[in-house]
C-alpha cells in the first residue's frame, strides 16, 4: 500500500539550520495530499503578509500612543552605610530612613507597573481589533498577533514549505 504524507520544512533558529518533520496525517490519494500541502503553504504566505500589516499597525500605534510616565514619583537612591560599620553603630533612625526610601521606591515601581500594564492592555486590544479585520480563523489570528513570533515562521526570505512525500507501507 502506498501512502502520502506532508513534509514540513522549517528553519530552526536555535540550531541555526533547516529541519524537516512529517505531519501526522497520511493520505491514500496523492492529489488530496497535494491539495492540503498547497492549502498549508497558502495559509503560511497569508500569515506572513498579515503579520507585516500587524507589525506596521503596531509601530504606528506605539508612535501615536506612547507610554505616559508623567506624574509618576521618581526613584530615590537608597543610602549606603559606610563599609565596615559595626551592627551596633547602625541607629534606628538610619534603618527607618532606609526603610522609608525602600517603601517609596516600591510604591513608585508599583505605580509605574500599573500604568505600563494599562498601556499594554490598550495596545493588545487595539492590535487584536485590527487583526480581527484581517482574519477570522482563531489559529491565524494567534499567528499574526503573537508579537514575538514564538512558534511561528515569518521569514519571507526563507519561508517554511510543505511538500508531499510518498512511501510504501507493507
Amino acid at each position: 500500500m502506498i501512502i502520502h504524507t506532508i513534509k514540513y520544512r522549517y528553519y530552526n533558529d536555535d540550531a541555526g539550520q533547516w529541519r524537516t518533520t512529517t505531519l501526522d496525517t497520511a493520505y491514500f490519494d496523492p492529489q488530496e495530499a497535494q491539495i492540503e500541502a498547497d492549502r498549508l503553504t497558502a495559509t503560511r504566505k497569508r500569515i506572513i503578509e498579515n503579520r507585516k500589516l500587524v507589525t506596521e499597525f503596531t509601530r504606528q500605534w506605539n508612535e501615536q500612543n506612547p507610554l505616559d510616565t508623567s506624574g509618576l514619583p521618581e526613584q530615590k537612591d537608597i543610602p549606603k552605610w559606610p563599609a565596615g560599620i559595626a551592627q551596633k553603630d547602625i541607629t534606628t533612625s538610619m534603618r527607618a530612613e532606609r526603610d522609608e526610601i525602600k517603601a517609596h521606591n516600591d510604591n513608585a515601581s508599583n505605580l509605574w507597573l500599573d500604568r505600563r500594564n494599562q498601556w499594554w492592555a490598550k495596545r493588545a486590544d487595539a492590535i487584536n481589533a485590527y487583526a480581527r479585520t484581517l482574519v477570522s480563523d482563531p489559529e491565524e489570528l494567534k499567528a499574526i498577533t503573537d508579537l514575538y513570533g514564538y512558534g511561528y515562521d515569518y521569514d519571507e526570505f526563507n519561508p517554511s514549505t510543505y511538500s508531499v512525500d510518498t512511501m510504501e507501507v507493507k
